[in-house]
């Protein structure tokens, strides 16, 4: 029975082999990646999907996150953008620090900035409301590992300590490296995806300087009153919307409640001194929020602020677009209104 199922696939592929080829040809051509990302019109995720506090109020309205819809082209979506408006190409390179870096590495160091940005949003918060905020403990992850490394490090790496000494202290770290020699290795345990490993990193002269080439970004475990968490899907990452995050906290840990029924949107990063950032894609995050029937459009200060009014003249947006250069503007903004 199996000799004869045998030889008529044989004989099938025998006689059709041509137009198989024909079809794996075309899957290639409608599904293969291409170097480059298609942005277009984003869209707004309401905070409070995202925040979970003990005794929060529920606000009448609500604080939205702007995104970028964004994806891989293929050669079908890549030709597309030559025919719709508000489709646009950015090199896939545009996402990463040197050749060297993967998808992965991209996608770990958005992660660990949107931790990051968590932590700072959580703890102007709580400062501004005057709730307790206490950080009990720091986490210090590689985020960029420069091209003239010589490391077995990886993006997203948690150091735990060097040459034994446990990293809790980043300018004792950075001197001990720089009373180093040249060449010298430095043995490194870390956390890697849960599990404790070993690695190095050769010191280098790296812009005149006594460095292993890598950049480490900051993160904490904290306690508050009253308790918090924040839970973003697994796809989300970067640090843009942590002003928007923090102005949410904000909110919720006061007795008023300051959005006034009102949709609000709004972008940029925050720091733990209240400063607001630009980000990229204003264009298309304003779009999502117009699209979305917003009410308010926060925009960073600056070149982000100037794009989204000349947007909104352009296309006669009804949407209010206000100007922030810290949360404090946002704050004061919002408390006018009533």
């Amino acid at each position: 029975m199996f000799n004869k199922l045998y030889d008529k696939i044989k004989k099938y592929l025998k006689e059709n082999y041509k137009f198989i080829f024909f079809e794996i040809f075309i899957v290639l051509i409608l599904v293969m990646p291409l170097p480059f990302y298609i942005n277009t019109t984003g869209g707004i995720m309401n905070v409070a999907d995202y925040i979970h506090m003990d005794g929060a109020r529920k606000s009448k309205g609500s604080y939205n996150l702007a995104y970028v819809t964004s994806y891989r082209a293929t050669i079908p979506t890549y030709l597309l953008t030559y025919l719709l408006p508000g489709w646009d190409i950015e090199n896939v390179n545009a996402y990463t620090y040197n050749e060297s870096e993967s998808a992965s590495d991209v996608s770990n160091r958005g992660k660990l900035s949107l931790t990051s940005a968590n932590n700072a949003a959580i703890e102007i918060a709580y400062t501004k409301a005057q709730k307790k905020y206490k950080i009990t403990d720091n986490y210090y992850n590689v985020i960029y590992i420069d091209e003239e490394a010589e490391t077995s490090l990886k993006i997203g790496d948690q150091l735990l300590s060097y040459d034994g000494n446990l990293i809790d202290d980043l300018e004792a770290y950075t001197k001990y490296i720089s009373n180093k020699k040249i060449g010298d290795k430095i043995q490194l345990k870390v956390l890697r995806k849960g599990k404790e490993t070993n690695a190095y990193a050769k010191v280098k002269n790296i812009s005149n300087q006594k460095l292993i080439g890598i950049s480490i970004y900051k993160t904490f475990a904290y306690e508050t009153d009253p308790k918090i968490s924040i839970h973003f899907s697994a796809s989300e990452e970067g640090p843009s919307g942590g002003f928007m995050t923090a102005l949410a906290i904000y909110d919720l840990l006061l007795d008023e409640d300051l959005t006034h029924g009102l949709k609000i949107v709004g972008t940029g990063t925050i720091d733990t001194e209240g400063n607001v950032g630009e980000i990229d894609g204003v264009k298309y995050k304003l779009k999502g929020a117009v699209k979305n029937k917003a009410d308010i459009f926060f925009a960073p200060t600056g070149s982000n602020y100037e794009e989204a009014v000349k947007l909104k003249e352009k296309y006669k947006y009804k949407i209010k677009i206000v100007e922030v250069k810290t949360l404090d503007d946002a704050i004061t903004y919002l408390r006018k209104l009533s």
